[in-house]
């Protein structure tokens, strides 16, 4: 059981956090008794940036545990030398005052929850031994649970048609386009120089800002004092368990101090912590730490400074997610609308995922605009739904006639037509409408010529130029990669851009190169 409650820390985690907010603690630890040898092992804390390797296991002689036994209830001890069980081992870890509450399983002690020091030495009390009590009930809830847990068989994958997976691991890979990585020079500018402006109010070192939007987080450090990359990666990894995935309901933000640490548990970080939660959403997550290389807390009037900082973060924080939640309804609409097209034409979903997969890739060998990336990411998977409306039929077939020529040709326009309902960017309208011109000038529907052609036209047109001639539903003759390259290479300058036809060959010879590694992996 006690692998199976490891493997769930975070659940405690979150769980001993709401204790700690309510009650201002400033470290907590949560330990369960291990049944096969009788010790109590820790299963989950909170306020340790290195964790002392002495405080994992407390064997049943250790004092704590004695001490746990002989009170048996929950307890709270504000001066330390009142129980010289334990005093001599708080002293030697810098504990000023703690508070035990016992977990019982019928009738016996099977774990505790530990609070030392709390923030700026206040004292516990009945209040603080009130709220434990019932945090420790949730925990012994899902204590249980985990212990009454079965281990469900694990069931026999049914054999996926290759084809289907193959379009789930494009469409994964396409729906990342929601694009995160496009927020985070935004949001690093402005973090930066907020909290530049930030700091003549409040004296901090270094500010931390965690963000999580939906199954992605960046982290963020500004410091006042230079610090290197590997310094940033340390202070990160040494921070990461002040900031919990999930924080209880209530108030808006988390409003208490970790305590200055021994020097000799961890050195060369700062020695105050002040931690304020920015965002509390399912799929956004924001929270800001400040330190302090002092261990001078954090005064009222710095408090208000940092309650209106907070404000103004949080303000941000939802205009951008309002933001990137657009974004990602518009993505998950358009990859139904290519579910959705397969009752009229299997084709038809695999030769727009394939094209915006290799459009992607071109488009970030050319330029380095995510909102650009996106933007052709999007026209390339809706670049051909004017043929759906016109005739699904026309994917299906091995053969095109001339009237069938001369629909294909009107597809733009009647995308442009069915477009027109839907408030997109013009700049997505306009690579969809001019895909099929050619770079000579000889395309339609108007016949423009180089680079009056939209960037992200001219990329869909190569795009989807290479996905037609080697996808396996081609109404030609399937080629291989390189005569598929080859073929663009005649055309580059006349129905491509040559540039354009160079990128797509690098993106080529990456994929060739690393298909060619994992073959020789294999040998």
């Amino acid at each position: 059981m006690i692998e199976k409650l490891k493997e769930n820390e975070i659940t405690f985690k979150k769980i001993i956090f709401q204790c700690m907010e309510k009650n201002e603690t400033t470290r907590a630890l949560l330990y369960v008794m291990d049944e096969g040898s009788g010790e109590f092992v820790l299963i989950a804390y909170y306020g340790y940036l290195k964790l002392n390797p002495n405080l994992k296991v407390y064997d049943f002689s250790h004092p704590i545990v004695e001490l746990v036994r002989q009170k048996r209830t929950p307890f709270f001890i504000n001066d330390i030398s009142t129980e010289p069980i334990v005093e001599d081992y708080y002293r030697d870890h810098a504990i000023y005052n703690v508070q035990i509450t016992p977990i019982y399983h019928k009738d016996k002690i099977y774990g505790f929850l530990e609070e030392r020091n709390r923030a700026a030495k206040q004292q516990y009390d009945e209040k603080t031994l009130e709220n434990s009590k019932k945090i420790v009930e949730e925990i012994n809830e899902t204590l249980l649970f985990f212990d009454k847990k079965e281990e469900k068989p694990v069931e026999k994958k049914k054999q996926t048609d290759r084809k289907e997976e193959y379009l789930k691991t494009i469409k994964e890979i396409i729906i990342r386009f929601s694009s995160f990585k496009k927020y985070i020079p935004v949001i690093s500018d402005f973090f930066v120089s907020s909290a530049e402006v930030f700091a003549s109010a409040v004296n901090y070192d270094i500010a931390f800002l965690s963000i999580g939007i939906g199954n992605n987080s960046i982290n963020l450090v500004y410091s006042k004092a230079p610090i290197s990359i590997r310094g940033k990666k340390a202070l990160m990894s040494s921070l990461k368990d002040l900031f919990p995935y999930d924080y209880s309901k209530g108030e808006s933000y988390s409003q208490f101090f970790y305590g200055k640490l021994r020097g000799d548990e961890i050195r060369d970080v700062p020695k105050t912590f002040y931690t304020v939660k920015i965002a509390d959403k399912r799929t956004l997550r924001v929270h800001l730490c400040l330190l302090r290389n002092s261990s001078v807390y954090f005064d009222a009037e710095e408090l208000v400074h940092i309650s209106n900082y907070n404000k103004m973060l949080t303000s941000y924080f939802e205009r951008l997610f309002r933001d990137y939640r657009c974004n990602e309804t518009f993505i998950g609409l358009i990859l139904n609308l290519l579910e959705l097209s397969k009752k009229k034409s299997e084709v038809f979903e695999r030769h727009s995922l394939n094209t915006a997969k290799y459009a992607r890739l071109i488009a970030e060998k050319v330029s380095d605009d995510m909102d650009f990336i996106d933007s052709v990411t999007i026209a390339a998977l809706l670049h051909d739904i004017g043929i759906l409306l016109i005739d699904s039929n026309l994917y299906e077939k091995l053969y095109l006639t001339e009237e069938d020529v001369e629909k294909i040709r009107q597809h733009t326009l009647v995308c442009m037509k069915f477009l027109s309902k839907i408030r997109m960017p013009e700049e997505v309208k306009d690579m969809i409408k001019y895909h099929h011109e050619r770079y000579d000038g000889f395309g339609y529907p108007e016949g423009l010529k180089g680079e009056e052609i939209p960037l992200g036209a001219r990329v869909i047109a190569v795009a989807e130029a290479f996905e037609t001639m080697t996808g396996e539903d081609s109404y030609k003759e399937t080629l291989s990669l390189k005569e598929a390259i080859e073929e663009l290479r005649k055309n580059a300058g006349d129905q491509f851009d040559p540039e354009l036809v160079v990128a797509l060959e690098s993106v080529v010879k990456e994929r060739m190169n690393k298909e060619n590694g994992k073959d020789s992996g294999k040998k």
